[in-house]
Parts: C-alpha cells; structure tokens; sequence
C-alpha cells in the first residue's frame, strides 16, 4: 500500500527534474494539485484513526514572560490538536459546565469526533502552574480534578475499533 501511494506521490506531485532545454515544468500544474487531493483524500480514509482518552482542562499557566488564566489545557486536547494534523482523531473525556462552547467547536472544526465528550454538572478540572526561568521544569501550584475525578470513560461501538488508542 505505501509503494503505491509514494509511486502516486512522486509521478503526480513532485516537479520533474528541469533539464537545459527546459525553461519550465511539463506536467499540468492542475494536475498536480488534483493529484496531490486525491492522494490526500486517499491517505485520510485509510483505518489510521487515534482514541485519545484523558484530561480536557483549563490551565493557568505562569512563565518570566507573563501569566495566562484559565486557557485551554489537558493532554487530550494537546494530542488532539496535534495528531489531528496527520490522522482522524477521536476524544473521550468529561468536562464541566463552564466548559466554553467555543472550545468543543474550535476542536470539532479542528476535525476532531467528539462524540466522547461528556459534558456534566460541576466544574471543568483546571491546572495551575508555574515555569522557571529556562522553561525546563513546571512547579504546580494547584491541581482541581473536579468533574475528572469521578470520570468513568464511555466507549461507543466506533471508538472500540479505533486501532491506536493514545
């Protein structure tokens, strides 16, 4: 399957080699770019999906440079954001109701599933910390669980097949 899709990627999507008696490219610039789609829309539809499971949390964060209050944080949302680069990702976690409407769209435009996301009563949990001044080392000053610490994960049918689970 990947000889395939690097043979695809090579004959439709690199430039030809520019020879002396060539001043410019031979193959149809639309092409390539229709190419380059079908070669993307290909790769994405392949059973390469990632679970992601864990915190959907606030964060406040203080650094020598300055402090941020209550930004979006959690190792399920970084993954997330992240992995959503290369492969569909799934979530499953919980968040309180001060959770921000704007965050769950933002990752859904993002191109997230998610469907796993629990929204419960109570308090979304929420990490403070400080950096030193390398950036090296995080002291934390607070750690509220909230609705994560009666947080019981709820797989669907869907999330069950997911090959990678992170």
């Amino acid at each position: 399957m990947r000889n395939i899709l690097v043979q695809i990627y090579c004959q439709y999507y690199l430039p030809p080699p520019i020879t002396a008696q060539q001043t410019r490219p031979s193959r149809n610039p639309l092409l390539t770019v229709y190419a380059r789609e079908v070669l993307l829309r290909f790769m994405t539809q392949l059973e390469n999906r990632i679970l992601t499971v864990g915190s959907l949390a606030f964060d406040t964060v203080e650094t020598p440079a300055g402090k941020a209050d209550q930004v979006l944080g959690g190792s399920c949302n970084y993954f997330s954001v992240a992995a959503s680069f290369f492969t569909q990702v799934q979530i499953v976690g919980v968040v309180g109701e001060d959770f921000p409407q704007a965050h769950i769209d933002w990752l859904k435009k993002r191109g997230i599933d998610i469907s796993g996301v629990e929204i419960t009563s109570g308090k979304t949990f929420h990490w403070s910390g400080k950096y030193n001044e390398n950036l090296s080392e995080a002291q934390t000053l607070a750690t509220d669980l909230n609705v994560l610490e009666n947080f019981e994960p709820k797989l669907s049918d869907d999330h069950k097949k997911a090959p990678f689970v992170f």
